[in-house]
């Protein structure tokens, strides 16, 4: 049940995203936009940062830019 719920999470954050895409674009050519598509519009920042943070390989927290636990650390630099 829990992994159906993450999925249906993740499907309905792209579909959200993908709509505030079109929502943005709609906005930047001139076009007229409904009530709805204004908050889709400018929820598109947040969601760029929410994909960002948990979607893409830049995220954070995950290991993607650790150092592997079985590397030696490079020495800390001494300033004198």
């Amino acid at each position: 049940m829990k992994t159906l719920l993450k999925l249906g999470l993740a499907f309905g954050f792209m579909v959200g995203f993908l709509e505030s895409v079109v929502a943005s674009d709609k906005w930047w050519r001139g076009e007229e936009l409904a009530w709805w598509e204004w908050g889709l519009a400018g929820a598109l920042p947040i969601l760029i940062g929410i994909y960002l943070r948990y979607f893409s390989i830049f995220g954070c927290g995950r290991g993607q830019c650790l150092t592997p636990p079985d590397e030696p650390k490079p020495p800390a630099s001494q300033s004198d």
